[in-house]
């Protein structure tokens, strides 16, 4: 069984956070200083303008922060939805909405609504077995999960308001640990609620709920697989991970540590990532270019419409050996340089159909683990390998650019 280790760590006023597998990098999570909105966070926001060509709306979220309300993430309550429904038939200018950021910003977009995060009105509350959404009444699981996995929950759950997504992470729990949780993210959405509700009175648009930061979303994204030590070198990160943990995740509690720095004189000068040897590991992931061991590569280009990544032959390399270790390559890059949307992948060319299948189910193995869920498609006609990965958070190339960008909407123009 694969170990898991999550370290924590400041730099640059920037919270790092790095999961290792058996001692390697294996993930990594950044929270950035910027003033755009983070994934998670919910915003009473207001309704500046309803474009009909889009489809959709754009949002005020208060100091200056907008975001992108397309007509497939908005819903009203009691409000029954067609194909063709139309944005307009939904929200009016003015409209003081419940949103979160489902997915943030991004850099370089082409059109104004490109750049902007993009929300939902169907919000969600993560917890490590459950994600809480109450305002959709829906009971789903993960695809992996059997009704045997869900027979001592599905019943209270139901009885309960809102709606709820099981997660896999729930066989490495007790039933009555899974309802404990329901009950707490059942209780936080309570207080929320009562704070949105005083909130709709001055009708201003705000922050409401602060999104998990790098640590609880490292946390709740590797419920699933066992932790055996959480290091933490960053005093205020260590406080907010015990407060978590006693609260959601006590038996996380007794595995948070802090550095043992008696060989330190000062620990400001402390790097906890350098102490472990995986600061040069983190710098590697600028280079578009990653070496295999067999003495092949791989080259990983990020263009505005996807990401290529292109598999080369070392000498005297097999072919099958050479994209079966590039495969498993592969699926580590993407999950640590966080790659989103279209990914093509070029692999060596394979003359038989049941070296393309083995190399589909490598991927398959090695994807299992990714908290984004990447959907493999498989090889087109031209023998590329075709996945798409969900967007939540900035791209570690965004991030390594320090992200800051201020952006405003031109409402001069909304009309």
């Amino acid at each position: 069984m694969s170990k898991y280790e999550i370290l924590v760590d400041k730099i640059n006023n920037s919270l790092h956070v790095a999961l290792l597998k058996n001692g390697k990098l294996d993930d990594l999570y950044m929270d950035i200083q910027t003033k755009s909105p983070r994934w998670a966070e919910i915003y009473l926001g207001k309704v500046v303008k309803i474009d009909k060509i889009l489809n959709a709306a754009f949002i005020d979220l208060g100091d200056d922060k907008y975001g992108y309300l397309p007509v497939k993430h908005a819903y009203i309550q009691g409000i029954k939805r067609q194909k063709n429904t139309l944005i307009s038939q939904l929200l009016k200018t003015g409209d003081m909405i419940i949103v979160q950021v489902k997915s943030e910003m991004t850099r370089g977009g082409y059109e104004e609504h490109e750049k902007l995060p993009r929300l939902t009105m169907k919000l969600q509350l993560f917890g490590r077995t459950l994600n809480y959404s109450p305002n959709v009444k829906k009971l789903l699981h993960a695809p992996r999960l059997s009704k045997s996995d869900l027979a001592g929950v599905t019943s209270e759950l139901k009885s309960l308001d809102g709606g709820w997504f099981i997660r896999d992470s729930i066989n490495n729990f007790k039933d009555e640990e899974t309802l404990a949780e329901a009950a707490k993210l059942h209780k936080l959405w309570t207080g929320l609620k009562i704070l949105v509700d005083d909130s709709k009175t001055g009708a201003k648009p705000k922050l409401i709920f602060k999104g998990p930061d790098a640590t609880r979303r490292a946390l709740i994204d590797y419920a699933a697989h066992e932790i055996e030590m959480i290091e933490i070198a960053d005093d205020f990160a260590y406080e907010n991970a015990i407060k978590w943990c006693e609260r959601y995740a006590p038996d996380l509690s007794v595995k948070i540590i802090q550095p043992r720095l008696d060989s330190y004189k000062e620990k400001q000068n402390f790097d906890l990532f350098e102490f472990r040897d995986i600061t040069a590991a983190i710098e590697e992931l600028d280079n578009s270019n990653v070496p295999l061991k067999s003495g092949g590569s791989i080259i990983i280009e990020c263009t505005r419409a996807m990401t290529v990544i292109d598999v080369n032959l070392g000498s005297g390399s097999d072919v099958i050996k050479a994209n079966t270790e590039a495969a498993i390559e592969i699926a580590r890059q993407i999950r640590l340089r966080n790659i989103c949307g279209m990914i093509v992948v070029d692999f060596i060319s394979m003359q038989h159909k049941n070296d393309r299948h083995s190399i589909l189910k490598k991927l398959e193995q090695e994807s299992e683990s990714d908290p984004a869920n990447p959907q493999l498609h498989g090889f087109t006609r031209l023998s590329n390998f075709e996945i798409t990965r969900r967007r939540r958070t900035h791209s570690l190339k965004e991030k390594n650019h320090s992200l800051t960008v201020e952006y405003s909407y031109v409402t001069a123009n909304s009309k």
